[in-house]
């Protein structure tokens, strides 16, 4: 009964030792898959950051060229309004 006790505790032994080889395996796969994850994040909000600056710019550069398109129609307006009373 010793020796079947012995040989028992030394397989309960290597199997806990295999399991602590898997958890750190899986762990660490874990963890790099995270820090890539984490990176393309990273990218992806620089991305979306510039492109959504460069569409405020565009819309800055659109509203200000229809004020001035405005403004010049609206001269133009009142000229011919002042000059047909």
């Amino acid at each position: 009964m010793n020796v079947q006790l012995t040989n028992d505790m030394s397989q309960l032994k290597t199997a806990v030792s295999r399991l602590q080889q898997d958890h750190h395996v899986i762990s660490s796969s874990i963890g790099n898959s995270s820090q890539k994850t984490n990176a393309k994040i990273e990218k992806l909000a620089v991305q979306q950051n510039m492109k959504y600056d460069t569409l405020l710019e565009l819309e800055k550069q659109k509203s200000d060229f229809l004020q001035k398109r405005n403004t010049k129609y609206a001269g133009r307006t009142e000229k011919r309004m002042a000059f047909t009373k």
